[in-house]
């Protein structure tokens, strides 16, 4: 119990000394083909009935904290190391994973129930996430959840990328409470084929993102809560393309803030519900490049508006 209340704290004290950097906005994500490292294949299996795992094929890791572990110690014999982590199951983890060598975590089973395709799982625990700091992160074919408790002081994105390049495939990500679900400073993002859920009793943020360049493409933004701004941009480039958005507030709705950036919106549906003010799908500064194109909107009154200020954006 000591060490992972040990860990847990020094994974916090790395998120929160990390949000106050700075750093230059990094090149476009690379081929995983071209990322220099020792490559490690690791495979986990819940149910897998060996006493003495070993990590391969035949003989699985029984839980996603043990493969962690395992690269932790290649990542001390060799300089520099990239991994392939195929999962099988429901895993839970009271641990935030700091991914600091470029990391794949790809589900290898989908099981259908009745209409839902059921993924691979990765159930955080209170405060727990990844924490990707100069290095690469790619999900595909899991599903990664997190339930909070409501008021809960201290809030922690599911995904906080700081300097690095973070790919979401055909995934499902799932936050109830918590606060914002993913948050990327410096950052390239690429997001497709993907849900992505908050519900939040207060104020809901799926995406906030910094000096960054994020793709969104052929996906889903689910979110209920008080308030809801389901992308702030700050000085990024966002382009989103076929993505259906449905929005439930109480108090107030926006699909995107957006300030000092680039943002594209094309081919998508962005649904307002509930009793929330939803003047405008999205706000914007004067210092912005918008374009927008074949929207389909429905419960918002207009597609966009320019905004004077930050403070001002619920007039």
């Amino acid at each position: 119990m000591l060490k992972k209340i040990l860990f847990h704290f020094f994974a916090l004290a790395i998120f929160f000394q990390l949000n106050a950097k700075e750093n230059e906005r990094p090149k476009e994500i690379q081929e995983w083909s071209n990322i220099e490292g020792k490559e490690f294949f690791v495979f986990v299996d819940k149910s897998s009935p060996v006493s003495t795992p070993a990590g391969n094929e035949k003989s699985p890791f029984k839980s996603v904290d043990d493969a962690f572990s395992f690269l932790s110690l290649q990542k001390k014999q060799h300089t520099k190391i990239k991994a392939v982590l195929n999962i099988k199951g429901s895993f839970a983890t009271e641990y935030s994973y700091i991914i600091t060598y470029p990391t794949k975590i790809i589900g290898s089973h989908t099981e259908k129930r009745g209409e839902k395709n059921i993924k691979s799982n990765i159930n955080f625990g209170k405060n727990a996430a990844f924490i990707v700091t100069s290095s690469f992160l790619h999900l595909e074919n899991v599903s990664v959840t997190r339930r909070e408790l409501v008021n809960e002081p201290r809030t922690v994105p599911i995904i906080y990328s700081l300097a690095s390049n973070v790919i979401v495939k055909d995934s499902y990500i799932y936050a109830k409470e918590g606060g914002n679900v993913c948050n990327f400073l410096d950052s390239n993002i690429s997001i497709i084929g993907s849900t992505i859920t908050s519900i939040q009793n207060s104020y809901s943020n799926i995406i906030e993102a910094k000096n960054s360049n994020c793709k969104i493409s052929t996906s889903k933004f689910l979110s209920s809560a008080r308030s809801i701004i389901a992308i702030d941009a700050n000085n990024s480039n966002i382009t989103v393309t076929d993505i259906n958005a449905e929005l439930t507030s109480l108090y107030f709705a926006f699909f995107a803030r957006v300030f000092s950036s680039t943002f594209t919106v094309e081919t998508s549906s962005l649904i307002a519900k509930g009793s929330g003010k939803a003047k405008e799908a999205i706000i914007y500064n004067e210092e912005n490049s918008i374009k927008l194109k074949s929207l389909k909107l429905e419960g918002f009154e207009k597609e966009s508006s320019l905004k004077k200020g930050k403070l001002d954006y619920i007039k």
